[in-house]
């Protein structure tokens, strides 16, 4: 191996190594700690955009206790109201994963509520907002957070939260939901990438010259 060859591999090692670094799985918690207590439309947190959906019903950030803000019916008693629904969105073309989510009943009710998608006293997690094709569906009974780790929530655009905690015996609450995305590499490294595979063409044209 010549010594021009050696020198060439070892700058192309030195600049694929960025892009082997920022392949790495991230993963994010939103905790809503940033966000401000009651009532919201729309907020960013670790660069996801939280968003409400008002349906008469809202969802509002709480304080459950040591200053730990989780996201909470605003209006657990009443029977006749609509729930608002909430979607988490990352930046414009990042997809990502539902790792986790903590689900508590802050009433503590051991009875619990229903356990299906669109009927009984729950909490609805999907991936798309008004008619979710994968769901999973958590009526937690204790008002201690329990985490909970769907299954099916991958390479999502989208992620909906709906509560529904009606008639006074529930009040549902998440917090921490854990998100994992795949970090694109920068265009800085995209940059040296290329300007190593032009050295790499230039080395071959020079030995074949």
């Amino acid at each position: 191996m010549t010594r021009t060859r050696r020198i060439f591999l070892a700058l192309v090692s030195l600049l694929l190594s960025p892009i082997v670094a920022h392949a790495d799985f991230v993963e994010v918690t939103i905790d809503f700690d940033s966000a401000l207590l009651g009532s919201f439309t729309s907020f960013t947190e670790d660069g996801f955009t939280i968003t409400q959906f008002d349906l008469g019903d809202p969802q509002n950030i709480a304080d459950t206790g040591d200053g730990n803000h989780a996201l909470v019916d605003g209006n657990p008693f009443n029977v006749f109201g609509a729930a608002s629904i909430i979607t988490i969105l990352g930046p414009a073309g990042m997809l990502f994963d539902l790792v986790s989510l903590d689900v508590a009943d802050l009433l503590g009710n051991s009875l619990g509520g229903g356990g299906v998608v669109g009927g009984g006293y729950r909490i609805e997690v999907g991936n798309t907002v008004f008619s979710p094709t994968i769901a999973a569906v958590y009526s937690p009974t204790s008002s201690v957070f329990t985490t909970v780790y769907p299954t099916g929530l991958t390479g999502l655009n989208s992620l909906a939260i709906n509560i529904v905690s009606l008639g006074g015996f529930d009040n549902f609450a998440v917090d921490n939901i854990v998100l994992r995305y795949t970090k694109v590499p920068e265009p800085s490294t995209l940059a040296l990438l290329g300007f190593g595979l032009i050295g790499m063409g230039l080395v071959r044209r020079r030995r074949t010259a």
